[in-house]
């Protein structure tokens, strides 16, 4: 059963809503607005969807799935966070075991108003995650920091990206 901590308040700096360890859930048809920290946590979560959302308005990072697996992040509209729009980690890169995420058709604009550089639209670390179809703009730096090795990116729009950094691209790979 998953245990979801949810909260209301626009000067809480916690998550609005936070999973842990939680599997075969779905988060879907909400809106997430105007918070001090970030908006969702979803940590060591397995068989997830976080699809159709609307997440705005953060001081800190819009979604954040730590240590995921096989999880759909989907047709969510995420845009003005403090730092990165989506940070995700996932899959083992000692044993090259995908982690089964996968990141589509999902608009996402205006990360960086805090942090005004180092903090992407999307952060990717570990292995084997898809980015799909996505519409990554408006951001000062990076559309795509990825980390890790197997990922699948692909048919992503990608525009107005780099505008406040020298040393940074729209995709960077590490």
């Amino acid at each position: 059963m998953a245990r979801f901590m949810c909260a209301v308040s626009r000067l809480l700096d916690r998550p609005f809503l936070r999973a842990q360890a939680c599997r075969f859930f779905r988060i879907e048809g909400i809106v997430f607005e105007q918070g001090r920290g970030t908006a969702v946590e979803l940590t060591r979560c397995e068989d997830a969807v976080f699809a159709g959302n609307v997440v705005r308005g953060f001081g800190g990072n819009g979604l954040v799935v730590g240590h995921g697996r096989r999880m759909t992040v989907s047709e969510n509209v995420l845009h003005d966070f403090g730092h990165a729009a989506v940070v995700c980690t996932g899959g083992d890169r000692r044993r090259i075991e995908a982690s089964g995420i996968r990141i589509r058709d999902n608009d996402i604009s205006c990360p960086e108003h805090r942090a005004r550089t180092y903090a992407p639209a999307l952060q990717i670390e570990g292995c084997g995650v898809e980015i799909s179809n996505n519409h990554l703009h408006n951001v000062p730096s990076s559309a795509i920091r990825l980390e890790g090795n197997d990922h699948f990116v692909v048919s992503n729009l990608v525009e107005d990206v780099v505008c406040e950094s020298d040393d940074q691209g729209a995709v960077d790979i590490y």
